[in-house]
């Protein structure tokens, strides 16, 4: 039978998907994107790799569980680094950007690029960041991570009242360039403070300790049958894309042999491969990998928070994949470390908004207040001042005599008798 064995990458994966529906063979994809899911358009992919939209399917219950829908989204294309760049802004990014759509959700939505970043860069998207919200979501590199929660703290954004989201890559074992050292004494001590305001997601998975016998057959057969020395360096990590290459081909063979044995022994179809993927545990060296109904991954994931006496990242919450649940480890409730030293998580808008708006009602009631007790005393003094004066006044009239004149002072004759004056007879009564 013929088999196409694929890259991870979705712009490569799509064509050779409708490639192998139209010549009906069999698609084996060492990851997954959700677009691959589409079982009409690609019914001969076979992949039991987790979706790159894990990530943001456990981010959605986790931002509602504190009702934060007031958001920023910072993208890193790293153009430089395509390998990484093409998972991020090609397949997180826009899948997260899909799910926190208005009129629910308010996003500001920023692509920037580590590989040509400097620190004014960052403070430039931060700043922009601060004008519109307090919670702050980042899909980069650990690197770069690092780089931009100092360039946060001396922007004075990493107090309680921010909370940053780190969608990590999949290296593993994870936070390893978060925890690495900076060169620097100073920004490494910036950046373990920076860090109590950081979330960091990732997949949870059995621990890579547990697979040290694993990996180290496979460099062994890496040595002996093609002639090469895995040197562990960046680009040699162990991680969670090579680990889930080599699952997808393990579970591929298990599948060919399973269905294969149901029809005789026969090539099966890749149809019929495909729905044998459905719904299935499989117990692997590596680790357990369940899949879907869609025959995609089921991946846990992991929300992590710093823990600066343990000087290390510790899980907090787990997302369950299959229920699609948070819950928390009960070893952090009332934890100081868990809000950066709040008792509550932060709200995602300032308690006076971004520009102190909300607050003006509150500050007129407080002027209001502050004024009335100022002028209250000024107003008594005032009345009094003039109560004094009028009592003065009333009793220095009280003394004047012009207006105290009898009627016989008066002689109303002598205004009748002015020449200009003609007095006016009263008109005799009319008497039948």
């Amino acid at each position: 039978m013929t088999v196409l064995l694929t890259p991870g990458c979705t712009a490569s994966v799509l064509p050779l998907g409708d490639l192998a529906r139209e010549t009906k063979t069999t698609l084996v994809t060492t990851l997954g994107a959700a677009a691959l899911g589409n079982t009409r358009r690609f019914p001969t992919l076979v992949s039991s790799t987790g979706s790159a939209a894990w990530q943001p399917i456990a981010l959605v219950p986790f931002l509602e569980k504190f009702s934060w829908t007031t958001l920023t989204f910072l993208c890193d294309r790293l153009t430089k680094v395509p390998s990484i760049g093409s998972y991020l802004s090609s397949l997180v990014c826009p899948t997260l950007k899909g799910y926190l759509g208005p009129p629910k959700y308010h996003l500001l939505y920023e692509f920037f690029d580590s590989s040509n970043a400097t620190n004014q860069s960052y403070a430039g998207i931060l700043e922009r960041a601060q004008r519109s919200s307090r919670i702050i979501v980042v899909a980069t590199r650990g690197d770069a991570m690092r780089d931009i929660m100092i360039a946060a703290y001396k922007l004075n954004m990493t107090s309680d009242e921010y909370v940053y989201i780190y969608l990590e890559p999949t290296s593993m074992p994870y936070l390893l360039d978060l925890l690495d050292p900076t060169g620097d004494a100073d920004s490494d001590k910036i950046v373990r403070e920076a860090y109590r305001s950081l979330i960091v997601v990732n997949f949870l998975d059995k621990p890579w300790s547990a697979m040290e016998e694993l990996l180290r057959k496979i460099a062994d057969t890496a040595r002996t049958r093609y002639n090469y020395t895995y040197n562990h360096g960046r680009n040699e990590q162990r991680n969670d894309a090579a680990m889930a290459a080599y699952e997808a081909v393990y579970v591929f063979s298990g599948l060919i042999n399973e269905t294969s044995a149901r029809i005789g022994g026969r090539v099966p179809s890749p149809p019929v491969i495909r729905a044998a993927s459905f719904d299935r545990l499989w117990k692997l060296p590596s680790r357990d990998v369940r899949t879907g109904s869609n025959g995609f991954r089921i991946r846990d994931i992991s929300l992590s928070r710093y823990n600066s006496t343990s000087n290390d990242f510790e899980v907090v919450w787990v997302f369950n994949g299959s229920t699609r649940n948070i819950t928390q480890k009960t070893k952090w409730d009332d934890n100081p470390y868990l809000w950066n030293g709040r008792t509550d998580p932060p709200s995602d808008i300032p308690v006076c908004g971004f520009d102190g708006t909300l607050c003006i009602d509150r500050f007129d009631r407080d002027a209001v207040k502050k004024s009335v007790a100022g002028v209250i005393p000024v107003i008594l003094c005032l009345a009094a001042v003039a109560g004094f004066v009028l009592h003065r006044e009333r009793r220095r009239h009280e003394y004047d005599l012009w207006w105290s004149l009898e009627p016989t002072t008066f002689d109303y004759n002598q205004f009748s008798r002015h020449p200009s004056i003609k007095r006016r007879a009263n008109p005799a009564p009319n008497i039948d």
